[in-house]
């Protein structure tokens, strides 16, 4: 059951620009329309399709070639405003930005599971020990601390290992990705359960959480599911 959590700002504003605001997660209503939701889009690859209905769930791509994760869900889709708080929350430690989206996510959830299990573990994309290093903390492992609070499930976050250190993401192609995080991670003991949720802040080509969920199945996992705050486009 989702669990009710306080906003960090004073009540009766909006969490966003600070203007008054009574709505459903103190958000006035030009903020949350700067924040679109990912609708509309495949179980499997989280990207908006229009032949996506609620007979059809998957789109023609992930039926013709079926991706590793069994359910993928991305609560928003790229815009200027969500470009800024995904900034802040990755480079400038955006607690009240991860808070915000995090506690969104977490209600589109409890609607997404409302008929099925919701996962037993809730597991943070980890990063690499240069980059967490270099950047002081896991942007991923903050938005897991929110969602299983909310959602009542336990998060681990030392049980998936970045073995490796790549090339931030965003350099590379999909080939590339894929090729670079074959066997960037392991699990680090014995799996506790065989339900598990990856959380991410961003999902581009899937190609890091695809080899996660790889490594996963593996270790033991049954299934496979992804929770991410943003999808970003497909390239063309």
């Amino acid at each position: 059951m989702l669990r009710k959590l306080s906003f960090l700002l004073i009540p009766g504003t909006c969490q966003l620009c600070t203007t008054p605001s009574n709505r459903e997660f103190d958000l006035c209503i030009h903020c949350e329309n700067a924040l679109p939701l990912n609708e509309g889009a495949c179980k499997l690859c989280a990207l908006p399709h229009p032949c996506v209905t609620n007979n059809v769930e998957i789109c023609v791509e992930c039926m013709l070639s079926r991706p590793p994760l069994d359910l993928v869900h991305a609560g928003f889709i790229f815009s200027p405003l969500i470009k800024t708080m995904l900034h802040r929350i990755k480079f400038n430690k955006g607690t009240l930005d991860s808070f915000l989206l995090s506690h969104l996510l977490a209600k589109q959830l409890a609607l997404v599971y409302a008929s099925q299990t919701l996962p037993q573990l809730i597991l943070p994309v980890p990063l690499s020990l240069l980059r967490l290093m270099q950047r002081g903390y896991n942007q991923s492992a903050g938005i897991a601390s929110q969602l299983g609070k909310e959602l009542n499930i336990p998060v681990n976050y030392k049980l998936l290992k970045r073995t490796l250190h790549t090339k931030p993401q965003t350099q590379l192609n999909r080939e590339a990705r894929q090729a670079a995080l074959t066997a960037a991670f392991k699990v680090s003991g014995k799996l506790p359960c065989k339900h598990i949720a990856l959380v991410d802040d961003v999902m581009t080509t899937g190609a890091t959480l695809h080899a996660q969920a790889l490594c996963l199945y593996q270790a033991g996992a049954q299934s496979v599911h992804a929770w991410v705050l943003v999808r970003t486009p497909k390239r063309t």
